[in-house]
């Protein structure tokens, strides 16, 4: 679950843009963001460790944040954060389906059958997630095998044909060819491609040998995925021109396919698999989202931070209210969105609620943690919460307003919600 809802996100949905940005240095870029990542994974794993209580982050803020309109406001926080995290991963699975039946039958790539294919498969998955825990389990590890193969085989082969090819090339135009700045700036932008190892964390109870489990789960997680991002990065940047990776932000793995080799036929096959591979991907990734996602929502509820309809679970234990209603907004989101838009949303929210956590485990001192490490990520995370205010501030000051009104237009829903329940609580 953990490698499904990272990877499926941070290669075919963020890789263009992170490459757009960074250029060359996007493998500095992912490290950077692995290493954040990997130690908010420690304070992830110390607080659960510490509560011995499932729900992750919301559970942590709870905890550790008496302010109930406060918890409240976060938990409904990083519930938009993974509903961006969804809309992010279906923008990316409509892009590849729709590229493939574009290029199949010769005709433009609308965008009207884009949202169409998005759209269909957040219904897809609504519908498997209903029918319980363990078909849902299943189908991902069958994704998730499959696609890391896939990756990390293309991986290799891109490098090596890089290596033995002339005309490509590694660092074309310098390791730094979009500046310096460029590669620290676009580590927030980017930061949702680690989403995703948190979610172990909202049910790690029902896992076997429990905490222990959680532990390997997110640092097995996390470097991984940072290894294979930088594979793919470097074979994206050796095989493709800077042209080629612009013009093709969507779907650059698939033109990374399409170009890997000097035979025609085999560059066919490869673009095939990638694309098949793409769409396994986002599907974990949406699916892997979906299941933990519905099941913080339902937590949340129980704590009364959400209507008591989604705290309830149908027979098969499987919130049916919480699923619907992630459907309908994800699907929204994709309808109005655009890739760096809800790329942008995504990675914010999830940057501010990781900070959070850092923040939380820095100052718990009974957790048994190294508080110098703790602080090492606390500073890194604010830094780059800072930093990716700085970056849209300069480059694109209307996506600050629309998400600064997104969070107001929560923060007056959630004090509009606990006000009505302590009106209701008095009567």
């Amino acid at each position: 679950m953990g490698l499904g809802g990272t990877i499926g996100g941070g290669i075919f949905a963020a890789l263009g843009v992170a490459i757009t940005l960074a250029g060359n240095s996007a493998i500095l870029t992912f490290a950077i963001s692995g290493l954040v990542a990997l130690i908010s994974g420690y304070s992830y794993v110390q607080l659960t460790d510490h509560l011995s209580e499932d729900g992750g982050s919301y559970t942590f803020i709870e905890h550790y944040i008496s302010n109930p309109n406060m918890a409240g406001f976060s938990g409904w926080v990083l519930i938009m954060g993974y509903i961006g995290t969804m809309a992010l991963y279906a923008y990316a699975f409509g892009s590849f389906l729709n590229s493939i039946v574009a290029t199949t039958f010769g005709i433009p790539a609308y965008n009207s059958m884009r949202i169409i294919f998005s759209l269909l498969i957040i219904i897809v998955f609504l519908i498997l997630n209903l029918q319980g825990t363990a078909s849902s389990g299943r189908a991902e590890l069958i994704m998730v095998f499959f696609k890391i193969s896939v990756l990390i085989l293309f991986g290799i082969i891109g490098i090596v044909g890089v290596m033995v090819r002339p005309e490509l090339q590694f660092n074309r135009g310098g390791f730094f060819n979009k500046g310096m700045l460029a590669t620290i700036i676009a580590v927030p932008v980017i930061f949702v491609s680690f989403e995703g190892f948190e979610l172990l964390s909202y049910e790690y109870s029902v896992m076997e040998k429990g905490i222990e489990t959680l532990r390997k789960g997110i640092y097995i997680t996390i470097i991984s995925a940072t290894i294979i991002y930088i594979l793919i990065v470097v074979a994206v940047t050796g095989v493709l021109t800077p042209l080629q990776i612009t013009q093709n932000e969507e779907t650059v793995l698939a033109v990374l396919g399409a170009k890997l080799f000097s035979n025609a036929v085999f560059n066919d096959i490869a673009y095939a698999l990638i694309i098949f591979t793409a769409l396994l991907s986002t599907s974990s990734a949406i699916n892997a989202t979906m299941f933990g996602t519905a099941r913080l929502i339902s937590r949340i509820a129980l704590k009364h931070q959400l209507p008591d309809m989604y705290s309830r679970f149908n027979k098969k234990h499987v919130p049916m209210n919480s699923l619907f209603l992630l459907t309908v907004l994800t699907s929204v989101l994709v309808i109005v969105g655009s890739l760096t838009q809800i790329t942008i949303f995504a990675s914010f929210s999830f940057i501010i609620i990781f900070t959070i956590v850092n923040y939380i485990a820095y100052r718990d001192k009974k957790t048994k943690t190294n508080q110098k490490l703790l602080l090492t990520g606390l500073i890194s995370s604010s830094s780059i919460l800072i930093l990716f205010l700085y970056y849209l501030l300069v480059n694109d000051p209307f996506v600050i307003l629309s998400i600064l009104l997104i969070f107001v237009f929560i923060a007056i829903l959630e004090l509009f919600f606990i006000e009505r329940k302590k009106h209701a609580v008095i009567h």
